[in-house]
């Protein structure tokens, strides 16, 4: 073997061995960085050991996309997949396969109300997307980790990403999808209506209304008549009413078993404070009807809280 030959071997050893050991010495975002600095430093010794890596990416992109198939039917399988897409693009230095399964990893842990853990796994993408150079994509953890947070009743800090997720998108000129800027900013009232500001209130009631309306599905109008509802307590009863039917409306025209439980169980509970126990039974059954399909199940415990109520 020549001296130059020997010279580039004895590099990609040493190399090695740095790689190895900045696993122990300076911890997992440090052996990134030492990854990250062998592959941008690849001309000591050619390219051809870094040629192999574009020919995997289409292996994590396809993993990513069959998570997104199973992820409602399938969560643990898509679980599993998701790490195994997350090591597997980790090892071939792919930061958006990295930031895609972590955001799914971490959406699993809120799931599962391990909401500390969403918050360590998005904080670390987060971190990802700024070494890679796609700050672009900052806005959409932002606002998870402000779902996060919203979630635990840490209203001040999840406004505090909320914006945070506002100033990306401004700085990069994006937008959210209708559905989810309307839910955003169903957050953003509900957030500061629980600090008690009815100003900002009203402010993103606006907003939400403004895009309710521009997008006109029924989706965005649950979305919209639910904000309502829930931050408006001094609503008076005939208009409760109103948007309590027009909520139940929606609902069952989009299957949005997550707004339509609800709102059965609060007609339930609105008739029986009126002492009105034929028109409470009446969505007591509708109730009924509707926890026999598997996707309402969740929402299984509010109509046994309107079946205690009623009885």
């Amino acid at each position: 073997m020549d001296y130059s030959k020997r010279k580039k071997c004895s590099v990609l050893a040493y190399l090695c061995l740095l790689l190895l050991c900045s696993q122990s010495i300076m911890g997992v975002e440090g052996g990134w960085k030492m990854r990250r600095n062998m592959r941008e430093g690849a001309g000591l010794f050619g390219t051809a050991f870094f040629a192999a890596i574009p020919r995997h990416i289409n292996k994590v992109t396809q993993n990513l996309a069959l998570i997104n198939r199973i992820s409602d039917t399938r969560p643990e399988q898509a679980e599993q997949l998701a790490r195994q897409a997350y090591w597997y693009s980790r090892s071939i230095h792919y930061y958006p396969g990295m930031v895609v399964a972590l955001g799914y990893l971490a959406l699993r842990q809120r799931e599962q109300g391990n909401f500390d853990s969403s918050l360590l796994l998005q904080n670390i993408a987060l971190q990802l997307t700024k070494q890679c150079g796609a700050k672009n994509k900052a806005h959409k953890i932002y606002t998870n980790m402000g779902m996060d947070l919203f979630l635990q009743g840490n209203y001040e800090q999840a406004l505090d990403f909320y914006y945070k997720a506002l100033n990306a998108l401004t700085l990069y000129n994006l937008k959210f999808n209708n559905e989810d800027s309307t839910k955003f900013y169903r957050n953003i009232a509900v957030a500061w209506h629980r600090l008690g500001e009815p100003q900002k209130v009203q402010e993103a009631l606006a907003v939400l209304k403004q895009l309710t309306f521009r997008n006109a599905s029924a989706l965005a109008q649950t979305t919209y008549y639910g904000t309502l509802i829930a931050v408006s307590p001094e609503l008076e009863d005939k208009v409760l009413l109103q948007y309590y039917f027009k909520l139940m409306e929606l609902s069952y025209q989009y299957r949005d078993m997550e707004s339509l439980i609800p709102t059965l169980n609060n007609l339930c509970s609105y008739y029986i404070r009126q002492q009105q126990l034929d028109s409470a039974k009446i969505y007591l059954d509708k109730a009924f009807a509707v926890i026999r399909i598997p996707a309402s199940s969740t929402f299984t415990g509010l109509v046994l809280i309107a079946i205690g109520v009623f009885f």
